[in-house]
């Protein structure tokens, strides 16, 4: 086993197990709340609760298997480890689909973002002019490293939260609390559909593996996350609930619902539709998103090739990024009659990939005991 990795030399940057947890926080918490409240109200109706809090158990799970990855692999990414698990040749393979894999992921999130921005905000403005800008402007992120990333999601992190705040609260005494009831009208078969729905965006956590190696406290990394995915759960079911508290069953007939939301604000005659509100979390949370994603596909690709420095990939990979950005989804309805395919996917990927890595892994460590 290999203590002396490339990800060591790639980047010396270093992270706390907080700002690991708000990394991932934040890539996941603003998508869940305004792209995921429509399928899985069209799904699991009352129960979307019930959906986000089974969707979340998995991915409890994923974190444990990936921190028990990183135990046996400490210096390590996925893509380092994974040659060590299958072999040179295969753990080659695996790295190339799995870096495609987040390329697609990556071009779906900025092809959400910018449908959300020309639907609401900027109806004249051409999608590649602001997929263009918003990858240019991550791509100084990436360059800067590990911490550059961290620390930018530290900071943004409470900003986020209390512009949600800001949305959710005013709206409180519009709530009509009959939207939650009956509970399990259908049983539990709807939630439990709901939650498999859910796994693209909890699922995401498996992706902390490429972030370990650089995490200061790693001994606390594995409480932070499974704190950051508890606070994640609780915001989600609060986001969703505001949601369907106000619109009822048009919950599940808008793509974007709970940007409909701000359309409901009045605190005074001077304020009142402040959507702004909603495109400054979408922006901020896409900002944080599209640097974790964008940074695995740099290092990770950097590590493959077994190159000295991740920088020189950025520019490329954010020119890939942006042909992802329109290949992946060649419409916002193409991406909601996929998603099926795209959970399945997902799991695959995210789910399923890891764990078999795990189960190898303590076997060829197991026989390697025994021999």
């Amino acid at each position: 086993m290999k203590n002396q990795s490339a990800s060591t030399r790639l980047d010396k940057g270093k992270l706390s197990s907080t700002q690991l947890g708000l990394i991932f926080l934040i890539s996941i918490m603003t998508t869940g709340i305004m792209a995921a409240p429509s399928p899985v109200y069209a799904i699991a109706g009352r129960d979307f609760w019930l959906a986000l809090l089974l969707g979340s158990l998995p991915a409890y799970g994923m974190i444990f298997v990936v921190h028990r990855l990183h135990r046996q692999y400490p210096n390590m990414t996925f893509i380092e480890y994974v040659t060590q698990v299958y072999g040179k040749v295969i753990g080659k393979i695996i790295g190339v689909l799995f870096l495609l894999y987040i390329l697609h992921m990556t071009g779906i999130a900025v092809r959400q973002f910018c449908e959300f921005m020309t639907v609401g905000f900027f109806t004249r403005t051409p999608l590649t002019v602001i997929a263009g800008v918003i990858i240019f402007t991550s791509s100084w992120a990436v360059r800067g490293g590990v911490e550059t990333i961290g620390r930018f999601a530290q900071i943004f992190a409470p900003a986020i939260l209390i512009l949600m705040l800001l949305v959710i609260v005013p709206l409180t005494p519009d709530f009509n609390l009959k939207e939650l009831f009956p509970v399990m009208e259908h049983g539990l078969l709807p939630p439990i559909k709901g939650s498999i729905l859910l796994q693209q965006w909890f699922l995401i956590y498996s992706l902390t593996s490429f972030f370990l190696p650089y995490v200061s406290d790693s001994n606390k990394s594995q409480r932070a996350s499974m704190l950051s995915l508890t606070f994640l759960v609780f915001v989600m079911i609060i986001g969703h609930m505001s949601t369907v508290l106000l619109l009822g069953e048009v919950t599940g007939l808008s793509n974007f619902s709970f940007t409909n939301l701000s359309r409901y604000i009045k605190v005074t005659s001077f304020f009142e539709h402040l959507q702004s509100l909603v495109m400054t979390i979408w922006v901020i949370s896409l900002f944080i998103r599209l640097n974790t994603t964008y940074y695995i596909v740099a290092i990770g690709t950097a590590q493959l090739l077994a190159l000295s420095d991740y920088r020189l990939l950025v520019m490329p990979i954010g020119l890939l990024i942006l042909i992802f950005t329109f290949w992946s989804i060649p419409s916002i309805t193409d991406y909601i009659s996929a998603l099926p395919f795209n959970t399945f996917y997902f799991m695959t990927v995210l789910g399923m990939l890891p764990l078999l890595t795990w189960f190898v892994s303590c076997l060829r460590l197991s026989i390697k005991k025994i021999i």
